[in-house]
């Protein structure tokens, strides 16, 4: 028998707003979504669907209105997913309004008891039915945009230390103006503009050596977000992030198992997220 530890954030809103959830794997999506909707104190009455892919609508998702069999997919239960640590979905909620929780899987473990379904950790309120004259966050809220807080400017101020330390040794190397450009544009990218904005928690450079922000930037945010996203530039990208962390190792910057547990990483996962991106640029949803 599984216990699964999630959290689960509003899109976009992962380091402000999220709740940490424990269910079993012997629970349905219909009581993970009962107990999301509590956690963030929401009405249940609207349909919703479990997004496995991070799309609205798509085939992989398990919706909650009936299907061919007579009843409804979300009544699945969460071991048959086959969910592994470090996986993305995410709930889709109310198809008016439109509702888009991630639920990233941080633990899986073996247990002898069934629990109930708990929230371990609560940060951050979000309003199901915000005051039309209030405030309403989207992901282009400009009161989001942490570009112009006092943390961000110093993590940037400390990350191009990092970013001048990589490229004088690319150039010790012997590469290319062009190619050294190409390394360190990728990497300013993803400590500037991804890890400060999607990390889930931790943002820092060293914290981007991680399973979960590689997964989340290359599985998810590259895919979706990045126009530019093929799997070849998957690849490229991640042989820069490679080099980068190399590179943070040699200087001490970071451990020899930060950087090795990295390069397990992007070696065991690229198939996989070469496939979704192909996936998705095929697609019809855009």
């Amino acid at each position: 028998m599984q216990q699964l530890t999630l959290k689960v954030y509003p899109v976009g809103r992962g380091r402000e707003v999220y709740r940490i959830i424990s269910i079993s794997g012997q629970d349905t999506l219909d009581q993970l979504c009962s107990t999301i909707l509590t956690a963030f104190d929401f009405s249940h009455d609207h349909l919703y669907e479990f997004c496995m892919d991070n799309r609205p609508y798509s085939e992989h998702s398990y919706q909650c209105e009936e299907d061919g069999s007579g009843k409804p997919l979300t009544t699945t239960k969460l071991a048959r997913l086959n969910l592994a640590k470090g996986q993305k979905f995410s709930l889709h909620y109310d198809f008016g309004d439109d509702w888009m929780f991630t639920i990233s899987v941080h633990n899986i473990e073996p247990v002898d008891h069934r629990a109930q379904p708990q929230c371990l950790k609560s940060k951050g309120t979000i309003e199901q039915y915000p005051d039309p004259e209030g405030e309403v966050f989207t992901d282009e809220d400009p009161d989001e945009n942490p570009y112009e807080d006092e943390c961000y400017l110093q993590s940037k101020k400390k990350n191009k230390q990092y970013l001048d330390v990589f490229e004088q040794d690319l150039q010790a190397a012997g590469l290319t103006e062009k190619t050294i450009e190409r390394h360190v544009t990728n990497m300013d990218f993803y400590l500037n503009e991804y890890l400060p904005y999607y990390a889930e928690e931790e943002n820092g450079m060293v914290e981007g050596a991680s399973f979960s922000n590689l997964q989340g930037f290359f599985g998810d945010f590259f895919i979706r977000k990045c126009m530019w996203s093929t799997p070849a530039s998957i690849k490229t990208t991640a042989a820069s992030i490679k080099k980068f962390y190399k590179c943070m190792w040699v200087h001490d910057f970071i451990k020899e198992s930060e950087y090795r547990d990295l390069c397990v990483t992007i070696k065991e996962e690229m198939q996989d997220w070469q496939e979704d991106c192909r996936k998705y640029n095929e697609s019809d949803f855009w």
